[in-house]
């Protein structure tokens, strides 16, 4: 029998438009999503929507499309390839990004991809913020350092409504155009029939590094700003962790007001897998390969793998390990 798999998507290109080199496919073309979404058909695969998915994947052969971010582009370019197959999706939203511009860190890959050297926002008081925290003299100089420095850099020195306010402010300027949806876009694209939508925190940080009164805060607050727009009740609304990145405190919470939670784990759903912690593939090329090689047992292993680690994070969890880790230490010191 066939295992029950999430795919995880996030930016689609039309077919043909070369894609930016991103880590692990996270932007791929409409003619790459079809080829997919038909391969994993062919193979016995059956699309469903979230309520559906969670009421028979323990039964197998059933499958869940998934994007990240509410990128425009899921309605412009994804939306016609799923009705031409006929398949259902859920979309993952931010919920700061709503109102006024792309959330972080979605409007910095936008400004760092299409960069104009020189350009006058460089004079805003949040970047020159940033700039001044770093050795180097420019933005220009700091867009040419790794992605991840970049990131880290905005990250450490602007608070979140800093950066909203960036954000709306590049907008606001004509530096650079929306890529993910507000929210009256997608009121619209709900008439579809074939997009769902759930919560993707308020402000895309790794949960796993919030205080658990932040961490509860961004799930609570963007699954109920989530429940407002498409109708449906807080408990009954999906959440996606930022990252992937998960903690015992978060999924707890998530386990508690939401629905189903989502991480990314790379492999299908076992049958022990929690509602608050189920595993993605990548939506690429080489996803259904990736579906054909994994095993229901390697599942369950990893699954029970997942929740140890989870567990051997807390603070009960860690105290009940240290007898061990001083045994441990004491016989490497032999």
């Amino acid at each position: 029998m066939l295992p029950a798999v999430v795919l995880m998507g996030h930016d689609i290109r039309p077919a043909g438009q070369p894609v930016p080199e991103t880590p692990y496919d996270t932007v791929i073309d409409a003619g790459t999503l079809e080829t997919t979404l038909r391969e994993l058909a062919e193979q016995g695969y059956r699309f469903v929507s979230f309520d559906d998915f969670m009421l028979w994947r323990h039964r197998g052969g059933v499958a869940l499309l998934t994007f990240d971010d509410a990128y425009v582009n899921v309605v412009d370019v994804a939306l016609p390839v799923l009705e031409k197959l006929g398949v259902p999706a859920l979309v993952f939203a931010i919920a700061s990004g709503l109102e006024c511009g792309d959330p972080f860190p979605h409007f910095l890959h936008e400004l760092q991809e299409r960069w104009p050297r020189g350009s006058v926002i460089c004079r805003h008081p949040s970047i020159a913020k940033v700039v001044a925290s770093t050795p180097y003299g420019s933005l220009d100089e700091l867009f040419q350092r790794s992605p991840g420095a970049t990131h880290d850099a905005f990250a450490k020195v602007l608070r979140p409504e800093e950066l909203r306010a960036l954000s709306a402010d590049l907008v606001a300027s004509g530096t650079q155009p929306r890529r993910t949806m507000d929210r009256a876009q997608i009121v619209r694209s709900l008439r579809s029939g074939l997009l769902d939508y759930g919560a993707h925190s308020m402000t895309h940080r790794a949960l796993s590094t919030l205080p658990h009164d932040d961490a509860e805060a961004e799930i609570r607050d963007s699954t109920a700003a989530l429940a407002e727009l498409t109708g449906r009740p807080p408990v009954q609304i999906a959440f996606a962790y930022p990252y992937g990145f998960v903690s015992a405190h978060a999924a707890a919470a998530v386990a508690r007001l939401c629905r189903a939670g989502f991480t990314c784990a790379a492999r299908p759903v076992s049958a022990i897998d929690r509602d608050a912690t189920l595993p993605r593939f990548n939506l690429d090329r080489l996803t259904p390969q990736r579906t054909r090689d994994a095993g229901s047992l390697g599942s369950a292993v990893a699954s029970l793998r997942e929740t140890a680690l989870l567990y051997a994070r807390t603070e009960r969890g860690r105290r009940l390990a240290a007898p061990l880790r001083r045994a441990l230490r004491a016989l490497t010191d032999r």
